[in-house]
């Protein structure tokens, strides 16, 4: 679902069609014309075909609101709904969403028709994935079919953009359901969620999103801002990140309180790796951070997985540890990049060692994970384990590539190697870009 920028004339110039000469405040064929002049500067996308499509049948236009819901829809919201009775950690599909997924079904049939095509694919996928119902080629087909559709709704203005962020967000989930392992894919789909973020916070609609899904929108939005330059967090990201800043899923992890792992730190962080030199005391000033959390973090993590060995732990216990997991491996990751960034402009030697033992970390959390919650379970692992080997180039590269392999087979077909040698060539790209500074 790749956009490029087509358009930055006002609505009355598109809409008849005309070329419009962009000035400000006002175009001059609104002047002329006196009419009203909006839209000007207004970067808008173009979705064209790509090779996923081939699946896809023939794209129809969507229009909102849709009729009462057809004996398909209810098909798929049955079939969400038992998706959802899953309480298995190990396959339980809120241990990626959260509460995201649990307003799903009373979505479909409601919004638009590419939004019910979007869920169609999620249910396709996992079905897929595992042996509930339907094949790989049916979930390609429908994950085909949804991003023919989703194409077509961007553009209209119809649907809301709350909505189209529902559209983007649900490709982008079956993306690594159905083992499509291209990593530009996946930048230009977080890009488009940037994209929708900002019109959102313009246009006043925060409100109508729930937090923990804005707060999933902005974790996705800084991990791009890491690795694209086009995505820089400004005064809209920090007014959608302040509805949550005191709500997401982290600052007080049972009880617990750990200032490096808060979202703030880290978007803060991708802001400062822009200019690091500049940026020196800042970025320091979070590396000291992270190092002086990590042994409390790593004792809660070691302290849940010795409550989980026993087999009458209950599945409190179980999330809880899959939390402080999920918790260290961030904090890995965002360490790893801290000190590369940190490293390009004061070479020193212990922060490389420092670098190393974030990675001797990073593998041995992976190996406690290996067993018990997969694949949803432990679907953070292979996400942490391709940041930290991008962030620390070469190091114990042999067992992290085979570790990654082997949580690949969760989701056969995917390739993390290949996702996280495009992020070491990214952040390559964006620190050239900032060497001089």
């Amino acid at each position: 679902m790749p956009g490029v920028p087509k358009s930055k004339g006002c609505n009355t110039c598109r809409k008849q069609k005309k070329l419009c000469d962009e000035a400000q405040p006002k175009c001059g064929r609104c002047v002329r014309l006196k009419t009203e002049c909006v839209g000007i500067g207004v970067r808008r996308f173009l979705f064209k075909q790509d090779a996923l499509t081939r699946y896809a049948a023939p794209a129809r236009s969507t229009t909102s609101p849709r009729p009462a819901p057809s004996s398909e829809t209810t098909r798929i919201a049955g079939a969400l709904v038992h998706i959802l009775e899953i309480r298995d950690i190990r396959h339980d599909i809120r241990s990626i969403g959260g509460k995201y997924f649990l307003d799903l079904p009373r979505r479909v049939g409601h919004l638009a028709a590419a939004y019910d095509a979007s869920v169609a694919a999620l249910v396709a996928s996992y079905s897929a994935l595992y042996g509930r119902g339907g094949g790989r080629t049916a979930s390609l087909m429908r994950y085909g079919d949804a991003l023919a559709a989703t194409r077509v709704a961007l553009p209209e203005g119809g649907i809301p953009t709350v909505v189209k962020m529902y559209m983007v967000f649900n490709i982008y989930v079956c993306q690594e359901w159905t083992c499509d392992t291209d990593p530009v894919r996946s930048s230009k789909h977080r890009e488009m969620l940037a994209f929708l973020l900002r019109e959102v916070v313009a246009r006043g609609e925060l409100p109508q999103i729930d937090t923990n899904y804005i707060y999933a929108l902005c974790q996705m939005v800084v991990y791009e801002s890491f690795v694209n330059e086009k995505v820089e967090l400004g005064p809209w990201f920090w007014e959608a990140y302040g509805v949550v800043r005191h709500t997401g899923p982290y600052p007080y992890h049972y009880g617990k309180t750990f200032l490096s792992i808060r979202l703030e730190t880290y978007a803060e962080a991708s802001l400062y790796f822009r200019s690091p030199r500049r940026n020196l005391p800042q970025l320091t000033q979070i590396h000291n951070l992270i190092q002086a959390e990590r042994p409390a973090l790593w004792a809660e993590v070691e302290a849940w997985t010795a409550t989980c060995r026993d087999p009458s732990a209950p599945d409190a216990a179980h999330r809880a540890l899959l939390s402080y997991q999920t918790a260290y491996g961030l904090l890995l990751s965002i360490g790893a990049r801290v000190i590369r960034a940190i490293r390009r402009v004061n070479p020193d030697i212990d922060l490389l060692l420092q670098s190393y033992n974030l990675c001797d970390d990073a593998i041995r959390l992976a190996r406690q994970s290996e067993a018990g919650h997969r694949p949803f379970g432990a679907w953070f692992v292979p996400k942490f384990l391709r940041l930290v080997r991008a962030g620390v180039p070469g190091y114990r590269r042999g067992e992290v590539d085979a570790l990654m392999r082997d949580f690949a087979q969760d989701f056969k077909g995917i390739d993390y190697i290949k996702e996280s040698e495009w992020v070491e060539g990214r952040y390559n790209a964006m620190e050239d870009m900032v060497s001089g500074q």
